[in-house]
């Protein structure tokens, strides 16, 4: 630069000075170009965009909320996908009762009912289920299970009641098919799916 050289004799340069000028830039200055930070802000004023700080702001909104609609949208999808799993379930209820023997699956039958049972019909069943049996099945004593005549102590814990591979209900059934038919424990324990020790 011409104010960065020192006049009188010898010409030099000033303390400091850089030599910008040389044969192979044809003596001409570079054209200085804007910093990011100025292209940046200009660009944002040509377009009319918001400052920088406010779409940082915006971007980073973590205290937004969805739109009422979208809500709206994903509630309907949730409640149509529990109406198909409760369809779901019925019918696997409806399959794994076709594929069970016991009384569940016969009691809609009368005949089938009274070929298995000899009862004229499931609420004949029922009915002797419900007067007969079950007011007195607490008091079954069962097989290896101990009986005594002793006054039961109030303080004491209840006696503690077997584990059933059958509920007592199916258990009747099996025995009055037992009973109707004649069928052998295998068959039995095979049809009702337990073990045959379970069926003795």
């Amino acid at each position: 630069m011409p104010e960065d050289v020192v006049e009188g004799g010898r010409r030099r340069l000033k303390p400091g000075a850089i030599p910008v000028l040389f044969a192979w830039n044809n003596y001409n200055l570079p054209v200085t170009r804007p910093s990011v930070w100025q292209r940046t802000q200009r660009q944002e004023e040509d377009e009319g965009e918001v400052p920088i700080d406010a779409s940082v702001a915006l971007c980073h909104d973590y205290d937004s909320r969805p739109e009422p609609a979208f809500m709206d949208l994903a509630y309907e999808k949730i409640h149509a996908q529990q109406q198909v799993i409760i369809e779901l379930q019925r019918r696997l209820e409806e399959v794994s009762l076709g594929q069970k023997f016991g009384l569940e699956r016969y009691k809609t039958s009368d005949e089938d009912i009274r070929f298995y049972t000899r009862f004229a019909s499931y609420r004949h069943f029922n009915a002797f289920w419900l007067h007969q049996v079950e007011p007195v099945s607490r008091r079954i004593v069962r097989v290896g299970q101990s009986s005594s005549t002793t006054v039961p102590d109030e303080t004491a814990d209840p006696p503690r009641r077997p584990n059933r591979c059958l509920p007592l209900i199916d258990e009747l059934f099996l025995f009055l098919v037992y009973l109707s038919l004649g069928l052998k424990e295998s068959d039995l324990a095979d049809r009702f799916n337990v073990h045959q020790s379970t069926v003795s």
